[in-house]
């Protein structure tokens, strides 16, 4: 459901709520079916609360802009970890050209099959 066209309104949305959650963004991308973000955030915020919010405001901004003519929405489910800063550039060069490494089939695993957690569950 991520267009072109929709990704970047996309990112701004998703790096706008890491500012207001008091985080800083790092690095935001995705493919048509997924995003990743290199954030970080104030230890007195949840990631199950930052998700959260991530989720409820691209959903909202993006269906009252109308900025797709899908229904957009995310599934129940995310992957979260935390990273050394000694793999924060190579978590940005992976970020920044996903596309590349999914068209070679050069996925870093861990990024892409995370654990999950469902929402719902907590």
């Amino acid at each position: 459901m991520i267009t072109q066209d929709l990704a970047r309104p996309l990112y701004e949305i998703l790096e706008s709520t890491v500012l207001q959650l008091g985080g800083t963004p790092i690095c935001v991308g995705g493919m048509p079916d997924h995003v990743h973000l290199l954030v970080s955030l104030p230890p007195t915020v949840s990631v199950s609360t930052a998700v959260q919010r991530l989720k409820a405001a691209s959903t909202t901004t993006i269906r009252l802009g109308r900025l797709s003519p899908l229904r957009f929405g995310w599934q129940a489910h995310y992957g979260a970890f935390t990273v050394s800063v000694g793999d924060k550039e190579k978590i940005i060069n992976y970020i920044k050209n996903q596309r590349e490494h999914h068209a070679a089939g050069k996925i870093w695993p861990s990024l892409e099959t995370a654990f999950v957690v469902d929402l719902d569950d907590e």
